[in-house]
């Protein structure tokens, strides 16, 4: 058996595949014994999907990186925690299933994932002293996918690019929606009503909100010489449209001042589809994936 230090900290770049692979795995298995639907794994996923696609954090920590800084960012997070970081449980678990989709692919729906961790339990059980390494993940996975996978790994694992995830879908029959009207104008910060006080509690970074200098811990006063509350606020900007500006009165640290908004168009809130008409090789990827079998 592994002897661990239960005394202190210990730090790894592999929390991803620990974490992640299982959060990956969680409702993969309730849809694979008929507890969830199609749709309502998609659900999931779009959730998944949501926490890491529509924030700046993806862009400035690796998958790596965060499970390195666990101890000491991970579980620290301060209010700009979106804008500079992200979660390897849920950005492990988007990496899990396009390296899942990249192995069914590449081997004509022969592998998946699943042969990746048979790998690895048959390395624990030859030698039950150790655990798994960083490379030995990436070994068993290139394995099984029967390709050098650098190019997959300098990128989304070791590094920040944007993760393709409409493409992967893709092989499945499944695409990317944006819900959110692109015409649309929404607050995209956080608020709450703190000792009768409407404070911000989030900014997201690419917001307009972001752009034009509002804080996290700003007290609303009024925007537009209207007095706020929380539905008030939310009822505000419909109507508004991308280039309109709006003057908010706020009370930063106790000094009142004034900030002109010019609109933007909110984040993105994604959700996953299938396809109309899924080809024949679509279909047979999206069955290797959700049942692993192939009729």
């Amino acid at each position: 058996m592994v002897l661990f230090d239960y005394d202190n900290e210990n730090y790894t770049k592999g929390l991803w595949v620990a974490e992640g692979w299982t959060s990956f795995y969680d409702n993969l298995i309730l849809r694979r014994c008929g507890i969830l639907t199609d749709e309502e794994y998609y659900e999931f996923l779009s959730v998944e999907l949501n926490d890491i696609m529509r924030f700046e954090g993806r862009f400035h920590q690796s998958v790596e990186e965060s499970s390195y800084d666990t101890w000491t960012r991970f579980y620290r997070k301060d209010e700009n925690y979106n804008n500079t970081q992200i979660s390897y449980y849920t950005k492990g678990a988007l990496v899990a299933m396009m390296l899942n989709l990249e192995i069914i692919k590449s081997t004509d729906c022969g592998k998946s994932l699943d042969d990746a961790l048979r790998m690895l339990l048959e390395d624990y059980k030859k030698d039950s002293s150790k655990g798994y390494s960083d490379m030995r993940v990436k070994e068993v996975a290139e394995t099984v996918c029967g390709k050098n996978l650098d190019d997959f790994w300098n990128k989304y694992i070791r590094g920040t690019e944007e993760l393709p995830v409409n493409e992967y879908l893709d092989y499945a029959g499944l695409k990317l929606v944006n819900e959110i009207e692109t015409d649309s104008i929404l607050p995209d910060f956080e608020v709450k009503l703190i000792e009768g006080k409407l404070m911000i509690t989030k900014i997201h970074a690419g917001t307009f909100a972001y752009e034009s200098g509002l804080n996290f811990n700003d007290e609303i006063i009024a925007i537009d010489e209207f007095s706020m509350n929380e539905e008030l606020l939310n009822n505000f900007f419909k109507g508004k449209k991308k280039g309109d500006k709006v003057k908010f009165l706020v009370s930063r640290k106790g000094l009142t001042e004034e900030i002109i908004s010019e609109l933007l168009h909110p984040l993105p809130k994604y959700k996953i589809e299938a396809l109309e008409n899924k080809t024949s090789a679509q279909e047979k990827v999206l069955l290797k994936w959700l049942a692993d079998e192939i009729n």
